[in-house]
């Protein structure tokens, strides 16, 4: 079941296009990473989604309906994370609005509110006013506030922002168990290691076009692989390495450290064969780097210009 079906979607601001047809759908219960650099339209595709913008074509249905047409049935499914700052009330205030919107009042009220605050770790600082509050914990209010109805899809535009790494890790680990119970989780990021640990698939966006979409295994195999191998050697110059069968680049750091790029998948590279049989080598440390998910998302935006 799809609960978010984009299709064709197109959004203009003057002579810029800031989405340009883009399509996807976003399965029920998985964890869809919205990447993309800054301007590549990832929050307008969110606004869009919420009808805080509206587009010039195309349709976003969510669970099945023209958010156009239903958004107020709609929002009732949904949990928003957004990257606009908070109102200047207490904590607890906002929680108790949303609730409220919701539906819920008295006891049912006041357990919920304790359930989001204990979800986020926020029990030390949401009673108090928001401008008193830190970044981390002005995000965390902000989830807490996304979970009080426990809606079947969380909706997130740069969640982790403004969080410590123990709270990202924290939040990932809330993304993760929120999946488990079924809920769809759709979030924009730009903390690309974060979005590599969490989501079932990724889509990605330059200048408002989809230029990948998929999992991360499926993104990588359209792509050509370059292997990274991480040396400490001696007995052998940068020019000469080189000149080593399947080397692609040489690159030596401030720490002495080698890092060589070749070309192919083989399990023993070429040139490492030569370097071990070479008596005047002394390899000291030796590690494969991987194709990360940076690596990926700068070779497919480079392949789309």
């Amino acid at each position: 079941m799809s609960v978010i079906e984009v299709s064709n979607l197109s959004k203009s601001f003057g002579s810029v296009q800031a989405l340009d047809n883009i399509s996807f759908d976003v399965k029920e219960g998985s964890i869809i990473g919205f990447l993309g650099p800054n301007g590549s339209g990832k929050t307008t595709t969110i606004k869009i989604m919420m009808q805080l913008l509206h587009q010039d074509s195309g349709t976003v249905k969510i669970f099945g309906d023209d958010v156009s047409k239903n958004l107020q049935e709609i929002k009732s499914k949904i949990g928003i994370i957004p990257d606009a700052d908070l109102p200047k009330v207490k904590g607890h205030t906002i929680l108790k609005h949303t609730g409220r919107y919701a539906g819920l009042q008295g006891q049912a009220l006041d357990k919920r509110i304790q359930e989001t605050i204990s979800i986020v770790g926020g029990k030390s600082f949401y009673k108090r006013k928001t401008q008193t509050f830190s970044k981390g914990q002005r995000q965390r209010i902000k989830i807490a506030n996304a979970l009080m109805t426990d809606p079947p899809l969380i909706i997130a535009d740069e969640p982790t922002a403004g969080l410590d790494p123990v709270s990202r890790r924290q939040f990932l680990k809330l993304v993760e168990n929120l999946s488990a119970e079924g809920k769809t989780i759709f979030f924009s990021n730009h903390v690309i290691s974060e979005i590599e640990k969490s989501c079932d698939e990724l889509i990605i966006l330059s200048e408002g076009k989809i230029v990948s979409q998929g999992t991360i295994k499926s993104i990588l195999s359209s792509i050509p692989i370059t292997n990274t191998y991480n040396l400490y050697l001696e007995g052998i110059g940068e020019d000469d390495l080189k000149e080593l069968p399947g080397v692609e680049t040489v690159e030596k750091l401030k720490n002495e450290q080698i890092i060589i790029k070749t070309s192919g998948g083989a399990n023993t590279p070429e040139f490492l064969k030569v370097l071990v049989n070479n008596p005047d080598v002394k390899i000291t440390s030796f590690s494969k780097g991987q194709l990360d998910l940076e690596n990926i998302f700068l070779k497919v935006v480079e392949n789309e210009k």
